[in-house]
């Protein structure tokens, strides 16, 4: 995450602000105690320079010319920018480091004289020197003096003008500020790039952290940084690994449960539909034959004739029911079983021609005219067994409810994902509202002619749940002369 709340933002700006606030503390610290300092640091110079030239002053002969001597105090002077005024008591003969001697001779007599009173600060005063700031009015310069009799009895006087130190102080104070602005642009560059290899390992576990929240654990920390955050990555890494593998075992187990639940509701309603289903189809039937059978018992059937009928009537119910009994068998397996398919190739053509060579009487009984010419073999992956029974179903549902021209065609047309195989017959369409349900178990369009050739209304359920078990299609369209039904088979 970037912004203005991110780590590295705030190390960088808390970074830059503790170098501002050290700086500004700094100039301020200099700027109040800067001067000061310096000016201890000159009056302590001061009187160094007192004890030196007093340890010179023991061979100075005024009335003899010592040009060491005078070589020695110009070196005082030039060394820390110093004037210095050295003579006798009567301040005749003397010893000036600069240009202006006869004004240094001058102060040096008011001093001792008492004659400079005004605008004079003594700082210090002990027997040998006194220790003062002044002010010269003739060129309206402050100085920092010291002035006094050496230990041979020589008067003297040294100084050096406050403007120097004053303008030192302000030049360092400068010096200071722009020293710290550069230090702190540079450091700030510095901490950039430091915060850079620090921060980038936080950023990336954080991002890391939001994925995971969101049960993403694909992220994976792959930083270096060489310190204990690697240690955090990695156990960010094992603890997605756990997670993953515990919600994943989590959402398995509710799958399974979920499972489970839909398929303990689903068989409690099937059970439901089918005793209430399978009660009423048996009804008919076993009331057909109680009847019938109840007549021959009771000698009804006087004839023999009669007798033939009914047990023609009882024969025909009986193999009905028979019927009904092992296409909901077949139907349950197909529906429940866990048994795999015999998936093989196979010629669907092949197959098309025996179903359709089997049935032939039937096809002469019901005066139909089929059509299906396939001299190709058409070759398809599946298990043969079931999807024969779904060609026998169609050609069974296509010749009972046949009418108009009696005509049937079988059609095989190899398409880009498949082949689709098309079952016509010619009659009364099947109403559109219907035909989503005509796969339903037990249901029936035409109830009457449906129990006129037997029929148990579980034919086409038994189609939809093979090709379900395929993972193929089947479907049903309205033709203006009758009623196609289609199904899908891989190649």
């Amino acid at each position: 995450m970037k912004g203005k709340h991110s780590f590295r933002t705030q190390l960088i700006v808390t970074f830059v602000a503790a170098m501002c606030l050290t700086m500004g503390i700094t100039v301020i610290i200099c700027q109040l105690f800067l001067g000061t300092f310096y000016q201890s640091q000159k009056t302590k110079k001061l009187e160094e320079t007192f004890k030196a030239l007093e340890s010179l002053a023991n061979g100075f002969d005024p009335d003899e010319t010592d040009e060491t001597f005078s070589a020695e105090v110009m070196e005082l002077s030039v060394q820390d920018n110093l004037e210095i005024f050295v003579a006798d008591a009567d301040i005749q003969d003397g010893i000036s480091t600069s240009r202006d001697s006869k004004e240094l001779a001058i102060r040096l007599f008011g001093y001792y004289t008492g004659y400079y009173r005004e605008k004079i600060n003594v700082l210090r005063e002990t027997d040998a020197y006194t220790l003062q700031k002044t002010t010269d009015n003739r060129i309206h310069t402050n100085y920092l003096e010291i002035w006094g009799r050496l230990s041979n009895g020589y008067l003297f006087l040294i100084r050096t003008p406050l403007e120097s130190i004053e303008n030192a102080a302000a030049l360092s104070n400068l010096f200071y500020v722009a020293v710290g602005i550069i230090v702190t642009i540079v450091a700030a560059f510095i901490m950039l790039l430091v915060t850079k290899r620090l921060s980038n390992p936080i950023v990336q576990l954080t991002e890391l952290s939001r994925r995971m929240a969101n049960l993403d654990f694909d992220a994976r920390y792959t930083g270096e940084a060489g310190y204990e955050i690697d240690e955090l990555g990695r156990n960010f890494n094992r603890m997605s690994d756990e997670l993953e593998a515990t919600i994943s075992e989590l959402k398995s187990a509710n799958v399974e449960l979920t499972k489970d639940v839909e398929k303990k509701t689903q068989i409690d309603e099937m059970r439901k539909e089918f005793l209430n289903s399978v009660s009423h189809e048996l009804k008919t039937p076993i009331a057909l034959i109680q009847g019938y059978a109840e007549g021959l018992k009771d000698n009804v059937a006087g004839d023999e004739e009669s007798r033939a009928f009914y047990c023609d009537v009882i024969i025909d119910e009986a193999q009905k029911m028979n019927n009904m009994v092992k296409k909901l068998l077949t139907l349950n397996q197909l529906e429940f079983s866990n048994e795999k398919l015999s998936m093989e190739r196979f010629d669907l053509a092949a197959l098309i021609r025996g179903v359709v060579q089997g049935m032939s009487l039937l096809i002469e009984e019901k005066d139909a005219r089929l059509s299906f010419s396939s001299a190709e073999p058409v070759p398809v992956w599946g298990d043969e067994f079931q999807i024969e029974e779904v060609v026998t179903n169609y050609l069974s549902n296509a010749l009972n409810h046949l009418d108009g021209e009696r005509r049937i065609e079988i059609n095989i047309e190899t398409k880009e994902d498949g082949v689709r195989v098309s079952v016509f017959n010619s009659g009364e369409p099947i109403p559109e509202e219907e035909l989503g349900k005509i796969w339903d178990k037990f249901y029936k369009v035409d109830k009457a002619r449906t129990r006129e050739y037997g029929g148990s209304g579980i034919g086409l359920s038994i189609v939809k749940a093979i090709m379900e078990r395929h993972g193929q299609k089947c479907w049903a369209e309205n033709r203006p002369d009758g009623v196609v039904f289609f199904f899908t088979m891989s190649q």
